[in-house]
């Protein structure tokens, strides 16, 4: 016996939608920014009655943003051969946990070419696409960036498997470098105490 197309597999109650059977199958689907009853709620109020985190903070300025790529470079010249850190494993380093795509964005500028830049991966392990023009590709007569980073590492041992580094074996761990990382910890609580006053 062939299947009917326009008939339904199990019985439906006339008037039922799609979007009903959707919720039956899946529950409500939970509201966007933007959707619902057209008004904000206030911070910390949720129709679910679970409390919320209020907006992110506004955007960083000028100074800070330059404050916190000088951080990131600091931070990753510290990553040691051998060893890879995530862009959020820097953000977090660096005092800002939720600015992972600023230190992509910090790592795709100018800057000093003995920097491991290369050491900085995804969430993944794996190595971020890039589009346009990199600082990254001066002298590589064509070959595209990603490729350049996955030689690099591998030259330092790193291994890649099905296009991904195990973070679990090769992740840097600050806590285990010991002075180095503590000093310049310690650097940047100085450098940020006069910026409070």
């Amino acid at each position: 016996m062939a299947l009917d197309p326009t008939r339904p597999l199990f019985p439906v109650p006339p008037g039922t939608t799609r979007e009903d059977l959707r919720t039956r199958r899946e529950g409500p689907r939970p509201q966007r920014r933007g959707q619902g009853q057209g008004r904000r709620r206030p911070p910390g109020e949720d129709p679910s009655g679970e409390a919320y985190e209020e907006d992110p903070a506004p955007p960083p300025t000028p100074e800070e943003m330059e404050r916190f790529r000088a951080r990131v470079y600091r931070l990753v010249a510290l990553i040691p051969h051998g060893r890879v850190a995530t862009y959020g494993q820097i953000a977090a380093l660096a005092g800002h946990p939720r600015r992972s795509r600023h230190v992509g964005q910090a790592l795709g500028m100018p800057h000093d070419p003995a920097l491991p830049w290369h050491r900085v991966l995804n969430a993944q392990g794996k190595v971020s696409a890039r589009a346009g023009e990199s600082p990254h590709t001066a002298g590589t007569r064509g070959e595209p960036v990603e490729r350049r980073q996955q030689r690099l590492l591998e030259a330092e041992g790193v291994v890649f498997t099905g296009g991904k580094v195990n973070l679990a074996r090769y992740r840097w761990r600050p806590e285990e470098a010991g002075g180095a990382f503590a000093a310049e910890m310690a650097q940047d609580a100085t450098d940020e105490e006069p910026s409070r006053r």
